[in-house]
């Protein structure tokens, strides 16, 4: 996705109802997202939801009236859409299913995350959601 024009000198801040449409122009992401404790925990008691995509969805559908988002430089979260959980909506995933998953922590394999930190695609996180080969040990 394209990043939007950043504005306020070398930082990276955007009006993100002005950022083409996608990740950019997404401010109620529960996936990376830093909220203040005073702002969100009082919709958690008012807004009706029942997991973390719905939440989201609602929170998404009436978003903070807070002009602008701001990021680091270099990306500090990794989020490797590997599997679905879930039915409540179409997101982006790949196909390794949570059986298969729990059957490698029963057979006490872990994840390596030393594939995962030497991976070229990881080191570059071109995408907030990027869908990497993942190895176990």
């Amino acid at each position: 996705m394209t990043p939007p024009m950043f504005s306020d000198g070398g930082r990276y801040i955007w009006k993100w109802k002005e950022a083409s449409p996608g990740d950019w122009s997404y401010p109620m992401s529960m996936d990376g997202h830093i909220f203040k404790t005073e702002e969100i925990l009082p919709l958690l008691g008012l807004l009706d939801y029942s997991n973390p995509n719905t939440l989201e969805g609602t929170l998404a559908s009436s978003p903070f009236n807070i002009p602008r988002m701001i990021c680091f430089s270099d990306s500090k979260i990794f989020n490797i859409p590997a599997n679905k959980v879930q039915d409540v909506n179409g997101n982006r995933h790949g196909n390794l299913s949570a059986w298969d998953i729990n059957e490698q922590y029963l057979k006490d394999k872990r994840l390596s995350l030393a594939k995962i930190l030497s991976n070229p695609e990881a080191v570059e996180n071109m995408s907030c959601h990027q869908d990497i080969k993942l190895e176990w040990e």
